[in-house]
């Protein structure tokens, strides 16, 4: 393993990479100094630091990045006989995202034309539809839901439509390809 690289400053100071031994001590320097910080960091304010530093590392690592998937999209990559049963199809694609999110500590979203009837419970991703069923509304949900995020760069919508596509690309979202992230999804 490397070492981390390390820079010397003037006056005997060392710029350094955190390690997590330095925890401890950060924690203090923000309890000492959060009134200071809260004018440019809003957390500090009404957060712990160990909160804070704790739950923002864990932001910063692969948790930033939210796949928005277009579920029947990702259930039509493959004509397995979907269409004879839509339903049973939703319920198989969730509990593979569920498995899926788990094992690679991913936020995923999913989003269908119309809420899944019965409702498809999940506690491992979020299952949602557009507010009105028809053609394109899980499309245009998926764009409204990047166009309202404050950090679009943060989602990559899964999806082989390149209407959509082109539509959350401009709004600064990413793609990956529906087929593509299917096969994720049946190597579990």
């Amino acid at each position: 393993m490397t070492a981390a690289p390390s820079f010397e400053l003037p006056a005997g100071r060392r710029l350094r990479v955190l390690e997590e031994s330095d925890v401890t001590e950060l924690h203090a320097l923000i309890e000492a100094n959060r009134a200071y910080l809260a004018r440019w960091m809003p957390w500090a304010a009404t957060q712990s630091a160990a909160h804070a530093v704790d739950s923002g590392a864990r932001k910063l690592d692969r948790r930033r990045v939210l796949r928005l998937v277009d579920g029947m999209n990702v259930i039509g990559s493959r004509p397995d006989g979907w269409w004879r049963d839509r339903h049973a199809a939703m319920v198989r694609l969730v509990d593979q995202l569920e498995r899926w999110a788990t094992d690679n500590d991913e936020r995923v979203a999913v989003v269908f034309e119309r809420p899944p009837s019965p409702p498809i419970p999940s506690t491992a991703i979020e299952v949602a539809a557009a507010p009105r069923p028809g053609r394109d509304s899980a499309d245009d949900e998926i764009v409204r839901r990047v166009s309202a995020d404050p950090r679009p760069g943060e989602i990559r919508v899964v999806t082989s439509d390149q209407g959509l596509a082109a539509r959350v690309r401009a709004a600064g979202a990413t793609v990956e390809p529906a087929r593509a992230f299917r096969r994720q999804l049946d190597e579990l």
